[in-house]
């Protein structure tokens, strides 16, 4: 998924930008409605109807609905109130700094609409490289809770180079420790989770994650802008830095249990991955 992401970065300057060149200032925005007509078609001349229905209709069979007794449940289980609320903390601000970066890029270093693309470019070979070679390489030297450490590093030194972004040349120190500090902590978060939970509750805690990064993605553009424009773009970087290096104390204080290590002391829970609700039922008991 994530190297399908970089792919779309590597790949919609480049369309924008000939779209642009030969059919005006309009033509990126045809573009995309062409590209999402196409994407429609390819999914319904591709997909197998009959064999998507019944694969839902086992996994609804055997999925818990999304409620909030369900959901207060699943973030008591070990890992997953902790993880949730770190990665939040990390990718948040961040959210936030993108949504208003390309209007101060305009604004303060006027650049161009190629100059933004070679940049989408450079993020999209970044992200590509880093999910392709760099996760895998790094899984097999570091385990997960080392990996999120890593990646709140990272995401601690981007946002530090933000707080003093007065340069346009620091955006080709800014893209590697981005693309690895979003990578590991989106990635390797979201697998700590599913692991930490049932599953048939992994659809309700990765619901739970997408709707706080839809939420962040909502009020960023305005939240971001009156920031930008009261306090200045460097604030943002501030405020993301102190939310962040949170999230790293917490690493410290109340570290991330190993799954493995939980898998062997609660066999009776993490059997195979699932238990009973009758169990949840005696343990409140």
């Amino acid at each position: 998924m994530g190297f399908t992401f970089g792919i779309g970065f590597v790949l919609s300057p480049i369309i924008s930008g000939m779209a642009t060149k030969f059919f005006g200032d309009l033509a990126p925005l045809w573009s995309a409605v062409g590209l999402c007509i196409g994407a429609m078609g390819i999914a319904y001349v591709f997909i197998d109807e009959h064999e998507l229905k019944a694969s839902q209709e086992d996994s609804n069979q055997k999925s818990q609905h999304l409620t909030l007794k369900s959901a207060y449940h699943i973030l008591k289980r070990p890992n997953v109130l902790n993880v949730y609320v770190k990665k939040s903390l990390v990718l948040s601000p961040m959210l936030m700094i993108l949504t208003v970066m390309p209007l101060h890029m305009i604004n303060k270093f006027g650049v161009t609409q190629e100059n933004n693309g070679m940049y989408q470019v450079a993020v999209g070979m970044t992200l590509m490289f880093i999910n392709g070679f760099g996760i895998v390489w790094l899984r097999s030297k570091l385990n997960e809770t080392k990996l999120i450490v890593l990646g709140t590093a990272s995401v601690i030194l981007t946002l530090l180079q933000f707080c003093y972004f007065e340069y346009l040349w620091l955006m080709w120190t800014i893209i590697p420790t981005l693309a690895l500090g979003l990578t590991l902590t989106g990635t390797v978060c979201d697998s700590v989770l599913t692991s930490s939970v049932k599953h048939d509750e992994q659809g309700i805690i990765l619901g739970l994650v997408n709707a706080t990064q839809s939420f962040m993605r909502t009020i960023s553009p305005a939240f971001g802008g009156y920031a930008m424009d009261r306090y200045g773009f460097n604030s943002l970087g501030y405020i993301g830095t102190i939310l962040a290096s949170l999230a790293m104390v917490g690493h410290f204080i109340v570290p991330i249990r190993d799954i493995e290590e939980l898998k062997k002391n609660d066999d009776k829970v993490y059997q195979n991955g699932v238990h009973t609700e009758a169990d949840e039922e005696k343990k409140e008991l």
